[in-house]
């Protein structure tokens, strides 16, 4: 499971109770299984929780425990100690990488500098709720840029793309001290809630003032000029840094131009990418004509989409997956329509 890299002096248990257990059997049995008494328990906490729904008529919940008779605990990530240069690092974008790489410099002693383009969640907030109502767009403060980036407003689930169980759960007690709940430690499905996940912005951002951090809302970097040391071109003028952290998403495309441009080296992700959509027709245009069993979509005639009635249901309609993704993908049987 990886979760032996934690501490070799803490014993992982895998225990399994039935949706009508108690979590209070959770000790018991774990002791049992190592041979323990409970009294002779000095940690106990929950590492993992996850269901195990393969049997639909007696449905599990799963935990991984951890034990320890000598007082040992799960380890979190502490930044090293840095010796601060003559100018300050500065951090560009405010939403989860940004966020992260502020707080380590912050807590390291470096007093970060953090620009982002959009405002505080609050503000922020408010601006969403324009364009979602009334149709008011504000290209530098929106669903993609402000405090927390495009996923604040995304109902707090949470996903990594690292292994690293020690970086991960660094990352999960951070939001738990400032508002997140306590299962996001040991969900297998962690999630926040966005009305949460917007506290946990706040409380982090306070964390990172208090350590001598600053964070700059409304300020957009419109070039980086590689030297020693740094030139940030923003909309407020240029700073020096002797680091520059980009942390801008995605979507900050006019960034990303602005950066090639100006001969800063670009490259695309290596990663596999993958572009997906849904193709919608009547059943009615069918060969079949809409009776079962019916034709798979990829073998219907092409037709005309002017041609489509538009109506305002969509229960005569069949519906297809289709994707296509870099690098190529083995070869494999069609999606089947579903009605």
């Amino acid at each position: 499971m990886g979760y032996k890299c934690y501490n070799a002096g803490m014993e992982l248990v895998t225990v399994k109770l039935g949706l009508e257990e108690e979590e209070s059997t959770l000790l018991t049995r774990a002791c049992r299984k190592l041979g323990w008494r409970p009294k002779e328990v000095a940690t106990f906490l929950l590492v993992r929780r996850s269901v195990d729904a393969r049997d639909k008529s007696a449905i599990k919940l799963v935990y991984t425990v951890g034990l320890s008779r000598t007082g040992e605990t799960l380890p979190t990530y502490t930044p090293p100690g840095a010796q601060a240069g003559k100018y300050r690092p500065i951090v560009v974008g405010f939403g989860p990488a940004g966020m992260l790489a502020a707080h380590v410099l912050a807590k390291a002693g470096l007093r970060p500098i953090v620009l982002e383009r959009g405002l505080k969640v609050d503000e922020r907030t408010a601006k969403v709720q324009a364009f979602w109502q009334e149709g008011k767009l504000d290209p530098e403060c929106n669903v993609q840029f402000g405090e927390g980036g495009a996923g604040a407003f995304s109902d707090g689930k949470l996903n990594t793309g690292t292994g690293d169980k020690v970086l991960q759960r660094t990352v999960l007690e951070l939001f738990v001290k400032h508002g997140a709940p306590e299962s996001i430690l040991y969900d297998a499905k962690p999630h926040v809630g966005t009305d949460k996940l917007k506290e946990v912005c706040r409380g982090v951002r306070g964390e990172i003032e208090a350590l001598g951090g600053e964070i700059r809302f409304g300020v957009k970097v419109l070039d980086v000029v590689e030297g020693s040391p740094h030139r940030v071109v923003t909309t407020e003028g240029d700073l020096l840094a002797d680091e520059v952290v980009l942390a801008i998403g995605h979507s900050a495309r006019d960034t990303y131009q602005a950066l090639s441009s100006g001969g800063s080296p670009c490259r695309p992700s290596p990663l596999r990418w993958a572009l997906g959509s849904s193709i919608c027709r009547p059943i009615s245009t069918a060969p079949c004509g809409g009776s079962l069993p019916l034709t798979p979509v990829w073998a219907w005639p092409t037709i005309a989409w002017s041609s489509i009635p538009r109506t305002g249901a969509c229960t005569a309609f069949v519906c297809a997956r289709a994707a296509t993704s870099w690098p190529p993908r083995p070869t494999r049987a069609p999606w089947s329509p579903t009605v």
